[in-house]
């Protein structure tokens, strides 16, 4: 009887070292996600033509991530984060990811000596897009959408294929093939924004926490270490 009486004295110990270990890591994690909480900012290379890494950290345990450049947003993530030990891993699978530009193409066969190609421009909001030039860069032809977004374009026809630009001062280059012996009928959507940034997705990035306060959050990836300055 006695020994029975040990024994479970010694089983209702182990319960409530493992109900304060547990406590402590839950308590410890809060706290830490609580001192991380907020926007930082790591900037590098020359101020006018360097980059910037922008991590913001939300108390849920969610993380947004980006990089500004000169001419704006290079790439973005968003993800959660956990603080384990003395490491920060991020697990970016929250990620939205943005549509590229895209076309729609009907062709038919005729026949004419030439090809015709009718090339209707919009953006992604279906908006029509004049005083875009779409044109063949070998051949240094082309012609620009008129207020409709429409641009028609023609070719002798032969065996073989060309290659085909819409170019947009505002949304930047789409490029696609044409074979020359069909005739098109296509509408490009030209994704909205000169630069497209590109997104980070289903990667898991870790480091390890040198120094965390409220002012800054300094951390270290393989030989490299980062300064973050936590915004006011």
């Amino acid at each position: 009887m006695k020994q029975k009486v040990i024994e479970i004295l010694k089983e209702r110990s182990v319960i409530k070292k493992v109900i304060l270990l547990a406590f402590l890591f839950i308590y410890t994690t809060i706290n830490s996600q609580s001192l991380l909480s907020g926007n930082y900012s790591y900037c590098y290379g020359v101020t006018d033509n360097g980059e910037c890494k922008i991590f913001s950290f939300k108390n849920n345990g969610v993380f947004q991530r980006e990089i500004q450049g000169e001419l704006g947003k290079i790439n973005y993530g968003k993800g959660h984060y956990q603080i384990k030990n003395d490491s920060l891993i991020l697990n970016y699978d929250l990620t939205e990811l943005k549509i590229n530009s895209f076309r729609k193409y009907k062709t038919y066969f005729n026949d004419s000596d030439s090809i015709k190609l009718y090339v209707r421009v919009f953006s992604h909001s279906e908006k029509v897009r004049p005083n875009v030039s779409v044109l063949n860069l070998k051949d240094r032809y082309g012609e620009v959408t008129d207020k409709d977004g429409l641009a028609v374009l023609s070719f002798k026809k032969q065996a073989g294929s060309k290659k085909i630009q819409v170019s947009d001062l505002c949304c930047g280059n789409y490029s696609f093939e044409i074979d020359t012996k069909l005739n098109y009928e296509i509408e490009v959507y030209l994704s909205e924004g000169y630069n497209k940034p590109k997104a980070i997705k289903n990667q898991i990035e870790k480091y390890k926490i040198m120094k965390l306060n409220k002012n800054q959050l300094k951390l270290k990836e393989g030989e490299q270490i980062i300064t973050l300055k936590k915004k006011s």
